[in-house]
């Protein structure tokens, strides 16, 4: 090594780290540990914030979840009560168009005959202009939901007689009271859900 060489070994001083340099200062082992708390500090901080921002959004979630089924509920009550209504009317209505075929006195049974023709043709065009549609839409509703019968299925579109309008107003009624039965026992099952559920949990043998 030159002689110029080894004069700046001699006077410049060594590069030291920041670790070097904590650990050559007076009290560097208490700066690194306070350093290391403050880090550990920090990432706990951070998972408790994550933690925090998943909880709340799965309560959001569970929060919509559950506003969603009761508007749901609220919408199945609206529909099974409207059907059982609209049931109701069309047995009436069927009940004022078969007093209209009774036979009069001294009436030959070839105008009875012709009567009851005329009778079940109005029938059916009061029908078609008062309550088709509404039925139509309703049996559609049941049939979305799983629920039929074959009164119904038969008789919607075009009933050739009162009996048959009165059947599907028998259906109507019919349907809407099941539909609002499986709606409360719904009802029941999340309530017990809700405050007891291990009444609904399979028991242990």
């Amino acid at each position: 090594m030159s002689k110029f060489g080894w004069v700046l070994d001699r006077q410049l001083p060594a590069i030291k780290t920041p670790d070097a340099a904590a650990k050559a200062r007076p009290g560097g082992s208490e700066l690194r540990f306070l350093i290391e708390v403050q880090r550990k500090t920090a990432l706990k901080l951070n998972g408790l914030a994550q933690r925090k921002n998943l909880f709340v959004a799965a309560f959001v979630l569970l929060f919509l979840a559950e506003a969603d089924l009761v508007i749901q509920q609220e919408r199945t009550q609206i529909f099974a009560s409207h059907a059982q209504k609209a049931g109701s009317a069309l047995m009436d209505f069927a009940q004022t168009r078969a007093q209209l075929l009774q036979r009069k006195d001294n009436e030959s049974f070839a105008q009875y005959q012709q009567r009851i023709t005329t009778v079940n043709a109005d029938t059916l065009l009061l029908y078609s202009k008062l309550y088709s549609q509404d039925v139509a839409r309703l049996r559609d509703g049941f049939a979305r939901r799983g629920l039929k019968t074959p009164e119904l299925d038969e008789f919607y579109q075009m009933p050739g007689s009162a009996v048959a309008t009165r059947e599907i107003g028998r259906a109507l009624f019919d349907l809407g009271a099941e539909l609002r039965s499986e709606h409360l026992s719904a009802v029941i099952k999340g309530w017990r859900r809700r405050t007891h559920p291990e009444l609904l949990s399979p028991s242990k043998s």
